[in-house]
């Protein structure tokens, strides 16, 4: 469902719980009379809609992703050994349930904390902020603001996607600023996970 931005474009939202990806409907604005907002029947307001689930095998590093009409889709992270500075020789790929590969992204190190720049921290690992990830030939960035918040920004650096942490009640809000299909939205935000963990022990 689509909101309207202040900006007179358009963004959706979701919220990630539990691993669950839900849509939200979208909300109608209500007039002035109290009244009527007491009469209305709880049961007539939309509920989120279930769009997609994300599985983890406990006996395989890969993760699994169902959407909501049986697709399935993989997420993986890999160790790589041919990553050009200021890349961390890692890579994360989403890929179809046949193996084609749908979206990759490769983490960087922050420019303020480049090894191949400043060299190795004598007591702790250097910090990776960013991912560069490639999908249907256009290359986009993630920025992690903290482990908490995440944007995603086109080659034009406007924002199509943010991820923001909902706090002690749990989960995630997820906006976007264009339409990205199920599978997409999960593989970005198991990639904002990715990208948090790789500096989850950065004290050595």
């Amino acid at each position: 469902m689509a909101w309207p931005d202040k900006k007179g474009g358009i963004y959706l939202k979701y919220i990630m719980k539990s691993r669950i990806l839900y849509m939200l409907p979208e909300e109608k604005p209500r007039g002035k009379d109290i009244s009527v907002w007491k009469n209305e029947s709880e049961t007539a307001r939309a509920e989120p809609e279930k769009i997609a689930i994300i599985k983890s095998r406990s006996c395989e590093p890969k993760k699994e992703i169902v959407t909501g009409d049986g697709q399935m889709f993989f997420m993986e992270a890999l160790d790589t050994k041919d990553a050009p500075a200021p890349f961390l020789q890692r890579i994360y790929r989403l890929l179809d349930a046949n193996g084609t590969l749908i979206m990759t992204g490769r983490p960087l190190y922050s420019d303020e904390d480049n090894p191949n720049v400043y060299g190795w921290p004598l007591c702790r690992m250097p910090r990776a902020d960013r991912l560069e990830i490639h999908q249907d030939q256009e290359t986009l960035m993630l920025h992690m603001k903290n482990n908490q918040y995440y944007q995603l920004s086109d080659a034009g650096g406007r924002i199509v996607y943010t991820l923001i942490h909902k706090g002690i009640s749990g989960g995630w809000d997820l906006e976007t600023f264009r339409e990205f299909s199920p599978d997409i939205l999960c593989g970005l935000f198991l990639f904002c996970n990715y990208l948090g963990k790789e500096n989850e022990f950065i004290t050595v």
